[in-house]
């Protein structure tokens, strides 16, 4: 198994879909047993190295975009900054 691969399918388990397998009144529990009901797919290893390739170039995407909103969010700040800063107002 493609350890990456493992890592992306335990991800999806824990950040989507924990809370049917969850319980607890006071707090949440993932017991042991819960925890061996898990069914994680086995797809040839081939298949599990292209799924990692395309979550990675998403990711790569996803870094990208985080960067440019950053930057055109100190753009959005510079121009308010021109509109405080000016003689003018």
């Amino acid at each position: 198994m493609d350890p990456q691969f493992l890592k992306y399918c335990l991800d999806s388990i824990f950040t989507n879909g924990i809370e049917h397998i969850v319980f607890g009144a006071a707090y949440k529990a993932l017991t042991i047993e819960k925890l061996k009901q898990f069914k994680i797919p086995l797809p040839p290893i081939a298949i599990q190295k292209e799924i990692v390739t395309e979550i990675e170039g998403y990711q790569k995407e996803i870094t990208n975009y985080e960067l440019r909103i950053k930057e055109c969010r100190q753009k959005i700040d510079k121009t308010i900054d021109k509109v405080w800063c000016s003689d003018e107002i």
